[in-house]
This record gives C-alpha cells, structure tokens and sequence, in this order.
C-alpha cells in the first residue's frame, strides 16, 4: 500500500493545457457559434449592399445620368431609388449594428464570463485540479477573445470596403466618415472597441461576481466611454485651421468636402472673432470672415491609430487586473 494512501492524501491528476482549451471550448461554443452566426450574417448583408449598389451605378454611369440633364428621365430615376435602397441598408441598418456590436460583446460575453463562473461556483471545479488561476483564466478567456478580433476585423474589413467603393465616390450619396455612425463602423474602431468592451465586461464580472448586475454596468461604462472618447475625439490629432472672406448667403465656414468642421464662427474688423452663429442682423452684417478649425478626410486614419492605442492600453490594463486579481489567494 503507498504512503500517500497511508496518509489519507490523494495525488491531484494533472491538467494539460489541450483539457483547458477544451473545457475552454465546451464553456465557450455557444457565444461562439452565436459570433460566427453574426459573422456570416453580417458578411451576407455587407456583400449584398456592395452587388446590389454596383449594377445601378454602372448603369447610370454608361446611360449618362450623372449629368444635370438626365434627371427628367425615368429610367435614371429608378436606377436611383435602387441605389438608394441599397445604400440605406448600409448606412441605416449595417453601420448602427457594427457601432453597437462592440456594447453587446461586451455585455453578453465579457460580463457573464467569468461573473457566472464565480456566481455558481464552477470555477473551483476546475482550481481544485493541479492547474493555476492565472492558466485557467487564459484559457477560458484566450478563445472567445481571439473570436472576437477576428470576426470584428474581418466585419470591419469588409464595412471599409462597402463605404469606400459603394458610399463614399458615389456622385449621388454622401456620407462623411467622421459622422454619426460612419466612424466606429470603418478602420480600426469595431476592433478595437470590441477588445475594450470585452476586457472591460471580464473584469466587471469578475470584480461584480453577479451576472445580471455586471451585465448591466458593462453597458453603462459602455456607454459613458464611447461618450467621453466621443468628446475627447476631436482632440486626439491637430486640428487645421482656415479663414474665409465673408458670404452673404451662406453665414458660417463652409469646410471641405467630407470634413469634421471641430468650432467655427466669424470675424470681427479688429481681427477678434465669435463662435458659432451670428446671433443678429447687425452682428452678421459686422462680420468679414469665417474662421473654422476642422479634420480634413485626411485624419482619419491618425486619429484611429491613436484612438486604437489608447482603447488597447486599456484592455492591457484591465486584463492585468483581472490576472492579478484572481491569483490573489480566496479567489
């Protein structure tokens, strides 16, 4: 008879990494197969948006309905409602879904991750074995996040695609990539916004340990920091600066084409200048000019790259405390 045995103790089977990445897919492959539904989904609708606008603007184009003329005849109208039913797809229905995919990620995967774990007690099944917190958490967590970047970066991918090739060089659509829902559809944002939201949902579970309460705090943080990203946005890359000679029909700085125009206002003959709208008559009939300070189309790009880097230092941070928290001894 063993010693260990003999001592009434029992030797704890081991836990290999491949046992962890398939509990780690049992626990998982709901909100996965909801993920890769949402992708397939997406995809579909995205794909049809960009077929379904082609054919009428390859229409217009080769019948000559571009021209200010055409516009009596009904065939280029009907090519233009087509068009236009296309793109409200995309515009009304697609980019509102892609702004708030990230809030739900957040919401009905992070949140409820690690927050029923703790609410139920399954997680000290698995703790009880010869595996540590911090390798568990990293394969329960590592799946569903690397989920989510993918299925987001190829969404987001293919959002870019469908706004610069259906939207943006239409001659009948406009659609400025800083505006409502435009932004946080293109680029970086449905990735990186995805990854916060999902970091921050993990680490509101785990701080919570109640599912419905972290649940609805993910949403709310949420919520408040798309707000104050929103507030700050404008701030995160210089902005440019013009002047214009004063127009008596339009009162106000006329920025270029698909611009974010930041703060405008007129100026005054001694050079001093007000902000927004001339409130009177006599105030507008006092102004020379219009100032405004605007982001060209141009800052796209930059301001994403440093939105990104900020959202994913702090997914950095906030995974480094759910790491460090549930190695603590009592969790």
């Amino acid at each position: 008879m063993s010693t260990t045995v003999l001592n009434g103790t029992v030797p704890r089977p081991a836990v290999r990494p491949s046992s962890l990445l398939w509990l780690a897919w049992r626990q998982s492959r709901t909100a996965l197969l909801v993920l890769a539904a949402v992708l397939l989904l997406s995809t579909a609708a995205l794909l049809a948006v960009h077929f379904v606008a082609s054919g009428p603007t390859a229409a217009m184009r080769a019948a000559g309905c571009y021209a200010s003329t055409a516009w009596d005849r009904q065939s280029c109208s009907g090519l233009a409602e087509r068009l236009h039913l296309s793109a409200d797809l995309y515009l009304d229905v697609l980019q509102p879904f892609l702004t708030f995919l990230p809030l739900a990620i957040g919401m009905l995967l992070g949140a409820p991750l690690l927050a029923q774990e703790f609410e139920r007690g399954t997680h000290r099944l698995v703790l009880a074995q010869s595996v540590t917190p911090g390798r568990w958490l990293a394969a329960r967590t590592g799946l569903p996040m690397a989920a989510v970047a993918l299925i987001t970066g190829v969404l987001a991918v293919l959002s870019s695609w469908v706004w610069r090739t259906d939207v943006l060089h239409s001659p009948l659509l406009f659609d400025p990539p800083f505006q409502g829902f435009t932004y946080p559809a293109l680029g970086l944002m449905p990735v990186s916004w995805s990854l916060f939201s999902f970091a921050l949902g993990l680490a509101i579970g785990l701080w919570r340990r109640r599912t419905v309460s972290a649940i609805l705090l993910t949403g709310l943080l949420g919520l408040v920091s798309m707000g104050v990203m929103r507030l700050l946005r404008p701030a995160l890359y210089p902005v440019l600066s013009g002047f214009q000679p004063t127009d008596r029909v339009i009162n106000q700085f006329m920025q270029p084409t698909n611009a974010w125009l930041v703060e405008y206002g007129g100026v005054l003959p001694d050079g001093s200048r007000t902000s927004g709208f001339c409130r009177t008559a006599a105030e507008c009939d006092s102004v020379v000019g219009w100032w405004g300070d605007y982001h060209p189309a141009s800052h796209l790009v930059p301001i994403q790259l440093i939105e990104s880097a900020i959202l994913l230092l702090l997914t950095a941070a906030l995974l480094t405390w759910t790491f460090r928290r549930i190695g603590r001894p009592g969790n």
